[in-house]
Order: structure tokens, then C-alpha cells, then sequence
């Protein structure tokens, strides 16, 4: 199971491959898969606890608007009910949740 949230998680970085802000997004989504597969022994459980938390305030914020990370201008398009940093948002918390799923592994 792990292994298939790792890939999920690296799909949706490829995916992000094409966005102005891939810069932002591929690393993100890439760092989530990437965490998920290491093994509980090289990576303590407080680091994890530190990146998931982080990954879902920082979430929280770009899903209610409150932190844009746009330097530019995009119009943002309705897709599956919700908008371009919506999406990106959302993406972040369940980034976090999985992440934090991972120390019960």
C-alpha cells in the first residue's frame, strides 16, 4: 500500500510538470512520495510529524486563499467544482495525510 500512495504522489508531480509553477509543485508532490517510502529507521517520526503539519497549514491557507504562491497571472478555471489553487491545496492535505499515515506503518 505504501508503494502505490508513493506512486499516486509521484504521478501527480508529473502531472504538475506542464504548470508555470512547477517549480513549486514538482518538488512538493516528488518530497511527499519520497517520505512515504523511507523506512521508519532513517527518518524519525518527529521529522515526519514536522513535514506533515507543515504540509497541511500550508494547505489549509492556499485552499482558503489566504497564501497565493501565483507570481503571475493565470486565469484560474473552474475544473471538478474547485480553482487552480483549490486543487493545489487539496492536493497538500492529503499530501499531509498521508505523510502522517506513514508512522502507523
Amino acid at each position: 500500500m505504501t508503494w502505490l500512495g508513493a506512486t499516486i504522489f509521484f504521478i501527480f508531480g508529473l502531472l504538475n510538470i506542464n504548470d508555470p509553477d512547477w517549480f513549486i509543485w514538482v518538488p512538493t508532490y516528488l518530497m511527499i512520495a519520497i517520505i512515504s517510502i523511507i523506512p521508519k529507521k532513517i527518518l524519525s517520526l518527529k521529522i515526519q510529524n514536522f513535514f506533515s503539519t507543515t504540509l497541511f497549514i500550508v494547505g489549509v491557507l492556499i485552499f482558503l486563499g489566504i497564501l497565493d504562491t501565483s507570481f503571475y497571472y493565470q486565469a484560474d478555471n473552474m475544473m471538478t467544482g474547485l480553482l487552480e489553487y483549490q486543487r493545489e491545496g487539496v492536493g497538500l492535505l492529503l499530501g499531509s495525510f498521508w505523510v502522517y499515515l506513514q508512522k502507523y506503518r
